[in-house]
């Protein structure tokens, strides 16, 4: 499932053929119908987004979506995770909100996080979310949250695995991308990457931990020993029942594994998350 600009839904099941549906192209990407994440837990996919609305909606199979259900928000949502039976969402200027029921309900949080939200994950029974600022912030229950912040680095998601936290990500500024990489086994104490590169993107698929680069990726296989593979691979990148499926800006690619894969689609554009879920 990938979801992006001007409502943007597109989602297939063997990462060949892709269904879409979406709004006409707006003159900014910005609109309150963007959708900026999208998570899949317990039997269903959750989409957030918007500009200055908090946009929700969720789905059981991909398809057909309940649309606004959380109207009362006056920030976008950059992130959204589901974990030991609780879906946590992050957005702007730090606001948090909590769904108890699978997404049908929305509590606003109060406490808000240190910087505005990028992106939340839920492992080894925490929430992580990250942003702007450098901002690592650590959840047991998505509402109390502990500032993790590191300064001066650019984050745009997290990744777990083999009891190693991995931060990572690039932003823009002007002329180049400025990068940032860092690791944690404990989510207390973060150290730099131990490898170098143009970080773009850490995730954990097929029983191996990556961090997309600029001109390849890294991988381990116990959180300790890292490799560096010179192979240019899709920063949007998943696996499940032994299909690779990614997306990269306009292209949708597959494959049966990372040296495998093929472009399967590139007239789709304004791409912004991907997720694999499994629908009835």
């Amino acid at each position: 499932m990938v979801v992006g600009n001007w409502g943007y839904r597109s989602w297939t099941r063997d990462g060949l053929t892709w269904e879409v549906e979406a709004n006409p192209p707006q003159d900014t990407d910005h609109t309150p119908d963007l959708l900026r994440a999208v998570g899949w837990g317990n039997g269903y996919f959750i989409a957030v987004g918007g500009d200055a609305n908090s946009m929700v909606m969720r789905s059981v199979d991909g398809e057909s979506w309940e649309e606004d259900l959380h109207p009362s928000g006056g920030q976008w949502k950059g992130g959204v995770a589901y974990g030991d039976g609780r879906w946590v969402a992050v957005g702007g200027v730090g606001t948090v909100i909590h769904s108890d029921d699978d997404g049908a309900t929305w509590m606003d949080h109060e406490e808000r996080l240190p910087s505005a939200g990028r992106f939340v994950t839920h492992a080894d029974g925490r929430f992580v979310a990250v942003g702007d600022n450098g901002m690592i912030a650590i959840s047991q229950d998505g509402e109390s949250w502990v500032d993790r912040t590191q300064p001066g680095a650019e984050i745009g998601s997290a990744a777990y695995g083999f009891g190693t936290w991995v931060a990572a990500g690039r932003r823009w500024n002007g002329s180049g991308f400025d990068a940032s990489c860092v690791v944690s086994s404990d989510t207390e104490t973060w150290t730099s990457c131990p490898f170098e590169g143009e970080y773009i993107r850490p995730f954990f698929a097929d029983e191996r931990l990556f961090v997309a680069l600029d001109s390849g990726y890294a991988v381990t296989e116990d959180g300790e020993s890292w490799t560096v593979v010179d192979q240019g691979i899709p920063p949007a990148l998943d696996f499940a029942d032994g299909l690779w499926v990614g997306a990269n800006g306009s292209r949708r690619y597959r494959g049966a594994s990372l040296d495998a894969l093929e472009e399967v689609l590139s007239d789709e554009s304004g791409i912004r998350s991907f997720a694999v879920g499994y629908a009835p």
